[in-house]
């Protein structure tokens, strides 16, 4: 699933089967996720413990060549029955909330500071 934030930037939940996880990240393309990026890493304590307040782990910080993510992993050991999927589906509701509670109004803060 993928939810559109400003410029393009957009936030997406996973399940990966093979690899026994789930997760979503924030995908900050181009240039522009750059800066995004760094201005965003000026928030990272108060990120951080927005995370942990909702209950959540840190997010992973990381800049490609092509952009920047920020992003959250975990296990979800095979089989996927019912109850695996029913428990998936809360956890990622968790953490879809927290990213777009945590990353849209900076994400709209910083797109409108850098007149994008």
């Amino acid at each position: 699933m993928r939810l559109p934030l400003p410029r393009g930037h957009w936030i997406t939940l996973w399940r990966a089967s093979a690899r026994g996880e789930i997760g979503t990240y924030l995908n900050l393309v181009g240039s522009e996720g750059h800066v995004a990026f760094e201005a965003l890493r000026e928030d990272r304590a108060l990120i951080d413990e927005e995370f942990a307040d909702a209950g959540l782990s840190p997010p992973i910080w990381e800049r490609t060549d092509k952009g920047a993510s920020v992003a959250l992993r975990w296990p979800a050991p095979l089989p996927w029955d019912g109850a695996a999927e029913d428990r998936q589906l809360a956890e990622l509701q968790v953490a879809a909330n927290q990213m777009v509670n945590s990353f849209r109004p900076r994400i709209e803060r910083i797109t409108t500071a850098i007149g994008a």
